[in-house]
């Protein structure tokens, strides 16, 4: 009470130019956005503006959000049908989860389950070792996840594999992990997907699933 008459900071006030930064260059890597922002520019920068104003300053936030709008570009949604899934999200974090998750098809909900369980363990094992180590372990390769996934996987089936075979098996996995997980896992990687790519966690919320 003895401040509320001082001069004060808002966080979204401080944030909304990095945000805003964050948004276009996430969006202008896609190609889908580079036609729809090709064919209406003025539209799509108005929705750029209102996803930064939505956001609220909050940096993960809008990491979520700018990820379900990429799979509605990606779909070939409309500004108009892309501004209703703005103003359909949530803006608290926690129902904005629940959200996202209940996009996940139900057919989908077995392996997404599974996916998301396995990267829990993992980094539950990351954070036990991390308490007797400086580096801690690396994090889960996308070829790892494969083979975690796979519960009748022989160790004979898996040495006949071709460097081809293993590059499909991943390249699928790492696409599946794009269309059910509603954003919250993905792969890291400078280039193009190898079997060494990392899949990570894209916000630190594994504790809630």
């Amino acid at each position: 009470m003895s401040f509320q008459d001082c001069p004060g900071l808002r966080l979204q006030d401080l944030t909304r130019k990095d945000i805003e930064l964050y948004v276009q260059v996430i969006l202008a890597a896609s190609p889908a956005y580079q036609r729809l922002a090709k064919r209406d520019p003025t539209s799509t920068s108005v929705f750029v503006d209102k996803a930064v104003e939505k956001a609220d300053g909050v940096l993960l936030w809008v990491v979520l959000v700018v990820r379900s709008l990429l799979n509605g570009i990606r779909n070939r949604d409309s500004i108009p049908d892309l501004l209703n899934r703005l103003r359909g999200l949530p803006r608290e974090l926690e129902p904005l989860y629940d959200h996202l998750l209940e996009r996940i098809e139900p057919g989908f909900y077995p392996w997404a389950s599974k996916v998301f369980q396995i990267m829990k363990f993992s980094e539950r094992r990351h954070a036990v070792l991390q308490g007797h180590s400086t580096e801690g372990p690396e994090p889960l390769s996308i070829l790892a996840l494969c083979l975690a996934m796979d519960d009748g996987l022989e160790l004979e089936a898996v040495q006949k594999w071709t460097l081809l075979q293993v590059n499909g098996i991943c390249e699928d996995t790492a696409f599946q992990l794009t269309a059910t997980c509603a954003g919250l896992l993905e792969t890291r990687q400078s280039g193009d997907l190898t079997p060494e790519s990392k899949v990570s966690v894209s916000i630190r919320i594994l504790i809630l699933i």
